[in-house]
C-alpha cells in the first residue's frame, strides 16, 4: 500500500511493483495534482500504472491503519461514503513533508504554515539568521512569491547561498523553479515551474508548445518516445513551465529550469544552441526544446495574423 500519488508515491509504487509485489496506490484527491502534471500527462502516468497492474484509488482517504499480530496491517479506506478494508504487509506513507515550526516559538522568526519566510539571500527577518531547505519558503523564480520547495537539489543550492553570505559574498538565490523528475515502470516524467493549469490561474496570456520526439536518433532501434510541453506566459511570453513524459527527460528539463530561472522569453529560447549525437540526443532537427518553442511561436504568429486580418 502506497498512500499519496505525488512524486515519491508514484515512484515507490512502480519500484515495489517491479519487485513483484501487489501494489495499491491510494490518493485523497480526484487525480494527480495539477501542480505536478496537466491532464494529458497525468492520464499517461495513471494509464501506465494501471497497465502494469497497480490498483489506483483516487478520492480515497485512509482513516486508520491497524497493526495485526503478524507483519500485516489493516488499512481502512473511505471512498464516496463506501468503506473498504485492505490488508498490507508494507505501507509507504508519501504525503509530503511539513516543517516542525514549534522549535521557533518565541524566537520572533517570521513563519507561515508552510515554513520559514526568507528573502533572496535566504535571510530570515532576524539579523544573521538564515534558513534553507525543506523548513523554509524560498521565493519563486516565476512569480516572486514565497513557495514550498521540498527538493534536495534546491536545498543544496540554498545552503551554498547561505555559505556565500557568511563568507561575505552577497550572491542571491535566483528563485526556485520547483524542478523535479521521477522514474516509474520504464518511463520518466519531469516537471519544472508551472503547469498550464496553474499558469492560467496567474497569467492572462498563456501559450503552450509541444514536441513529440525520441531520446536518441529516431532511426536507432534503441530510440524511445519523448513528449515535451513548454508553457509561455505574460506580455513578454516568458517561459514559465515545462512538462515531459517518456524517456530522456532530464536534459531538456534542466535546460528549461535554467531558462525559467533566467526569465527567458520565447524569442530568446529560439536562439538555443544544442548538441546532436546519434546515441545521446534526438535528431538535430528534433530537439524537444526548440520543437516546442517553435510550436508555441507558430501559435503566436497565427494569433497576430488573425488580429491584423
Amino acid at each position: 500500500m502506497v498512500i499519496g500519488a505525488g512524486v515519491i508515491g508514484i515512484e515507490m509504487a512502480g519500484a515495489l511493483k517491479q519487485q513483484g509485489m501487489e501494489v495499491t496506490l491510494v490518493e485523497y484527491a480526484d487525480s494527480i495534482s495539477t501542480a505536478l502534471a496537466d491532464m494529458e500527462f497525468s492520464q499517461k502516468i495513471i494509464e501506465l500504472l494501471e497497465e502494469k497492474g497497480i490498483r489506483v484509488l483516487f478520492k480515497s482517504a485512509v482513516s486508520k491503519i491497524e497493526d495485526l499480530e503478524n507483519v500485516q496491517k489493516n488499512i481502512f479506506i473511505e471512498n464516496a461514503g463506501k468503506k473498504e478494508t485492505l490488508v498490507a504487509e508494507v505501507v509507504v506513507v508519501a504525503v509530503g513533508v511539513k516543517p516542525n515550526l514549534d522549535v521557533l516559538e518565541g524566537s520572533g522568526i517570521a513563519v507561515t504554515e508552510r515554513g520559514i519566510v526568507v528573502d533572496s539571500k535566504m535571510r530570515t527577518n532576524i539579523s544573521n539568521v538564515y534558513a534553507c531547505g525543506d523548513c523554509c519558503q524560498p521565493l519563486s523564480a516565476i512569480t516572486g512569491e514565497a513557495i514550498s520547495s521540498a527538493l534536495a537539489s534546491s536545498a543544496i543550492q540554498q545552503s551554498k547561498i547561505v555559505g556565500f553570505q557568511i563568507a561575505g559574498f552577497p550572491i542571491k538565490f535566483n528563485g526556485s523553479t520547483g524542478a523535479f523528475a521521477f522514474q516509474a515502470l520504464g518511463k520518466e516524467y519531469a516537471g519544472v515551474g508551472l503547469t498550464e493549469t496553474e499558469a492560467r490561474k496567474k497569467f492572462k496570456w498563456v501559450i503552450t508548445g509541444k514536441a513529440v520526439t525520441t531520446d536518441v536518433y529516431k532511426d536507432l532501434t534503441i530510440a524511445k518516445e519523448l513528449e515535451v510541453k513548454l508553457i509561455f506566459a505574460g506580455p513578454k511570453m516568458r517561459l514559465v513551465g515545462y512538462e515531459a513524459f517518456g524517456n530522456g527527460v532530464i536534459a531538456s528539463a534542466e535546460v528549461a529550469s535554467f531558462a525559467i530561472g533566467l526569465k527567458l522569453n520565447i524569442l530568446k529560447m529560439l536562439r538555443f544552441n544544442y548538441i546532436a549525437h546519434p546515441s545521446m540526443t534526438p535528431w538535430p532537427f528534433m530537439n524537444p526544446i526548440i520543437m516546442a518553442t517553435e510550436d508555441a511561436m507558430g501559435k503566436i504568429m497565427e494569433k497576430v495574423k488573425g488580429f491584423f486580418n
